[in-house]
């Protein structure tokens, strides 16, 4: 695994082996972030359930000036910010995602959103913390990797869906009051 593009191109990035984990490939990640490309420059962004790191680190490759990293398990995203020998570009978070949603004053241009897929109600109950608590600005989107069957999407317009795969991406906007329908 790698980072794509941008200053930090080419740059080996470590993660655990494991059956369980699904580190987001390569060509996933291209066709992320060649869609998101006008979101990125000057950016904060948050990468939950980070693992690696793999996402926020190619974000700010690409012209974001910070991402917070939030994974229960950092070893990975220590590692590999060492590869990166820049550490004013990330700040890591050693916590569960939904608490740090709960406490975290910061609000972001971009979040992704990649919670395991063995705990499937993470996803439903981050995209529900993340509304509840306002920690997407205005104009924001977030970035979700999911089961290509699931749909429900809350408080967010899909803006853009992309199918890999038994896998989904999907960006997602706050609804404005345009979107949201009466009664």
């Amino acid at each position: 695994m790698r980072i794509i593009a941008g200053k930090y191109k080419s740059r080996k990035l470590v993660f655990k082996k494991s059956t369980l984990l699904r580190p987001t490939q390569d060509r996933v990640k291209e066709t992320v972030f060649n869609i998101m490309s006008d979101k990125l420059e000057n950016s904060i962004c948050l990468d939950l359930f980070a693992g690696c790191g793999s996402l926020g680190f190619e974000a700010v490759s690409r012209g974001a000036i910070k991402v917070d990293l939030v994974d229960v398990n950092v070893e990975f995203l220590y590692k590999n910010l060492e590869r990166i020998n820049n550490d004013k570009i990330a700040t890591i978070f050693k916590t569960n995602a939904l608490r740090y949603i709960k406490n975290t004053d910061q609000s972001y241009d971009v979040i992704f959103l990649d919670p395991p897929w063995t705990k499937s109600d993470l996803f439903e109950l981050s995209l529900n913390a993340i509304f509840e608590f306002d920690i997407l600005k205005p104009k924001g989107i977030i970035v979700c990797e999911h089961p290509k069957e699931y749909e429900k999407f809350y408080s967010f317009n899909v803006k853009t869906q992309k199918k890999f795969g038994n896998k989904k991406i999907s960006i997602l906007e706050k609804l404005n009051e345009k979107c949201i329908i009466p009664g």
